[in-house]
């Protein structure tokens, strides 16, 4: 266990090194340790986001899905669940929202409404709050802005439901995920990692607090940095 703490206090103080880090964690795997760095999300229907998310979408509808649309999901290219265990979720009182273009489907996301029910662990919801997770767009639908304008949908239906705030996990280097995230104005409550061996034993902990602070991406780091005045000969 000393082996495990020692590369824990690795990944808490060398997390901001990015690539490096993943690298490290991607050559750690092939050992069979799997070492997956993840913050809590908190996501609400914030003020100061801006209310033009559905500009430029008048040509989609965002509309609940039920048993019935299960099939349709299933068949998802690359998707990777079967219609049983889309149903299973249904039964278990998940949310499914899905966007539809011309009639056809080409992005969906799930919130769970009882617990936060993320891959590496788990803890119950109040009546307010929700787990948002499995959002998934259509590969030749990608790069539209799908992502958070679904995003902001979920947030909307979910309000009339009586839910005003939602959790969700972003693993550390999905800049993707981040990234629209961020345009969402999500806070980070927390730093985690999980520890897999051999695929037979999991832990996971807690590495830090974030104190909900905004996300903010290394992209938009990057372009807010001003460009320096030319050196003087």
């Amino acid at each position: 266990m000393r082996f495990l703490r020692d590369i824990l206090q690795k990944v808490r103080q060398k997390i901001q090194y990015g690539l490096v880090m993943k690298v490290a964690l991607d050559r750690l795997a092939m050992a069979g340790i799997r070492m997956i760095p993840f913050y809590l999300v908190e996501e609400r229907l914030w003020e100061e986001v801006a209310p033009d998310f559905e500009k430029g979408f008048e040509a989609y509808e965002v509309a609940p899905l039920g048993p019935e649309e299960m099939e349709e999901i299933a068949r998802v290219h690359k998707y990777g669940h079967t219609q049983e265990q889309l149903l299973e979720r249904l039964q278990r009182s998940n949310q499914c929202l899905g966007v539809k273009q011309d009639g056809v489907l080409v992005a969906f996301t799930w919130a769970d409404l009882s617990e936060c029910s993320g891959d590496w662990w788990r803890f119950p919801l109040r009546d307010n709050e929700a787990y948002l997770f499995d959002a998934y767009t259509v590969e030749e639908f990608r790069g539209k802005g799908i992502a958070p304008y679904m995003r902001y949908a979920c947030y909307r239906a979910l309000n009339e439901m009586g839910r005003d705030r939602f959790y969700s996990v972003s693993e550390v280097f999905n800049a993707p995920s981040l990234r629209f995230k961020e345009r969402l104005k999500a806070r980070l409550l927390s730093l985690w990692v999980s520890v897999e061996l051999f695929r037979r034993y999991r832990w996971t902990w807690k590495l830090r607090d974030c104190k909900g602070r905004e996300i903010v991406t290394r992209a938009s780091r990057r372009n807010a940095v001003p460009n320096r005045p030319p050196m003087k000969s």
